[in-house]
């Protein structure tokens, strides 16, 4: 399961809130586990701009995977097209920093990221990400979904079909390709993300959509189902989160499914555990102890007469970040100045 862009204060309150907790007996939110009794995880693909950072700590101190989606989220998508290796590394490995700064995220478990609106970035892309120690790249669609692709090596070139140019030509040994598989919607035509599919007109609608590409992965090959989500899919109807609700525990209550994150999803394809065994493994285990837990104060960090996108020179805005640092960068941290020391 992923979560894209920034996670913001009233995501998680919220939304986060009801994907990851279920309603127990007594009316209060319980922690929705897997069949080995740990909570079940996901990974967020973060982008800079509005995320809270506290929020995004204690998400990590919980277990889940934070991953980038870039400093910036520059608009247009040919920025990403035509971007250097200089700029991939500035956008992310930089990012990976602010993280650390401000969200006390390590670096070294920050491994995977995917590229703003699926523009992948052909060599120039995934040359940064093997000289930067990074494990996957998750930002290939394909429409090779019946029977669905597992995730792959780079050991040896692609031979994914490229739909969204330029894919990576070479090879890269030790780094990983997790494809985003297509799913089919109501209408009859292939999406990505579940917001990029046909949208749909009721909880019963939702429903179908979610179980119909879940059991494609499920009957078939196996391979892991990828739940990709956004905000904007639960604002436009109440109904959607209602339907993911009732969707997720009924895939909870089979004792061979696992809610996790996709590096956690990857260690199993690269080392797989027999069913039976993984209740003694740490694979999907839930000891975080090493994770430095939220503070009881975090401080707000306010910053004025911001320009970057979507504000400009002419409509200057604010930008508030929440963080448990010691204090506060004295600028806003951005491109070419993650610390905000410049």
């Amino acid at each position: 399961m992923t979560w894209e862009s920034a996670v913001r204060l009233e995501d998680y309150n919220h939304l986060l809130q009801q994907i990851l907790k279920r309603v127990g007996k007594n009316r209060r939110r319980e922690t929705r586990t897997n069949p080995n009794g740990c909570p079940i995880t996901a990974t967020f693909f973060l982008e800079h701009q509005f995320t809270d950072y506290a929020a995004v700590q204690d998400l990590y101190a919980d277990g889940h995977e934070m991953a980038l989606l870039s400093i910036s989220k520059t608009n247009p998508a040919e920025y990403w097209k035509y971007a250097s290796a200089e700029t991939w590394k500035n956008e992310f490995v930089d990012q990976r920093s602010i993280l650390n700064m401000l969200g006390k995220v390590k670096p070294q478990d920050v491994i995977g990221m995917r590229a703003p609106f699926l523009q992948v970035g052909g060599n120039d892309q995934f040359k940064m990400l093997k000289d930067n120690g990074f494990l996957y790249d998750n930002s290939m669609p394909t429409p090779q979904m019946d029977p669905p692709i597992w995730p792959y090596t780079l050991d040896y070139r692609s031979t994914q079909e490229c739909v969204i140019t330029p894919c990576p030509t070479a090879s890269y040994p030790g780094l990983w390709e997790v494809p985003m598989v297509d799913w089919l919607d109501t209408n009859d035509t292939l999406c990505a993300e579940v917001d990029n599919c046909f949208f749909p007109l009721s909880k019963a609608e939702s429903l179908e959509l979610l179980r119909s590409n879940f059991a494609r992965h499920y009957q078939t090959n196996r391979a892991p189902f990828s739940l990709h989500l956004r905000a904007r899919w639960f604002y436009e109807a109440h109904y959607n989160i209602e339907a993911l609700e009732q969707f997720i525990d009924e895939i909870l209550a089979l004792n061979d499914v696992y809610i996790t994150s996709v590096d956690k999803a990857l260690q199993w394809v690269r080392n797989p555990t027999r069913l039976s065994a993984i209740g003694n493994s740490q694979l999907f285990g839930c000891d975080f102890s090493d994770r430095e837990p939220l503070c009881a104060q975090p401080i707000t960090c306010s910053y004025y007469n911001i320009t970057y996108a979507p504000n400009s020179v002419q409509h200057q805005g604010d930008r508030y970040i929440e963080t448990c640092a010691q204090s506060c960068p004295p600028r806003y941290p951005w491109v070419g100045n993650p610390q905000g020391l410049l």
